[in-house]
């Protein structure tokens, strides 16, 4: 299976746990991911040229804000290594 097949079939386990109310759960699902990139969106015009890690070091101080980059980072990490393991199995 290609990594672009994997898009699709994620939202199939939500979809069949939620039984009758998968749809509602995918729509929530999709407003959730919209909102999180508006957000960003909207803090990235305010600090023009600044990316995801700088923003939050800015917005969020020193202490929370690092915390926040180091989730960032362990996130992205993880994806990536999630993904190169499903593409080279």
């Amino acid at each position: 299976m290609d990594s672009k097949r994997l898009f699709l079939l994620l939202p199939s386990g939500l979809i069949s746990e939620g039984k009758q109310y998968g749809w509602l759960m995918e729509i929530l699902a999709t407003l959730y991911g919209i909102t999180l990139a508006a957000i960003w969106l909207y803090l990235s015009k305010l600090h023009p040229g600044l990316n995801l890690i700088q923003i939050s070091l800015r917005v969020m101080g020193k202490w929370f804000g690092g915390f926040i980059a180091l989730l960032y980072i362990f996130l992205f990490t993880k994806e990536l290594l999630m993904k190169l393991l499903f593409v080279s199995s």
